[in-house]
């Protein structure tokens, strides 16, 4: 196993947002690109807890269901 691969926070978020979009915007089979969204998320939570930023898994969840946790007006 090589160990050369390297991320950044930065890296593995905007990648989990990229893939989040990617599955929620998909036109066929909402619940399954829906449920490999949220294990997008949950896979990034794993690997970042201890690590995030303010916001940003409250962010990629509102990609995933922009009706929850909204933010205050």
């Amino acid at each position: 196993m090589t160990t050369s691969k390297r991320w950044t926070y930065g890296q593995m978020t905007r990648e989990a947002e990229r893939l989040i979009v990617r599955h929620m915007s998909k036109e066929t089979d909402n619940n399954v690109s829906r449920c490999m969204a949220m294990g997008v998320h949950q896979l990034w939570y794993s690997l970042t807890v201890g690590w995030q930023e303010d916001g940003d898994s409250e962010r990629l969840e509102r990609l995933i269901n922009p009706r929850s946790q909204q933010p205050p007006a």
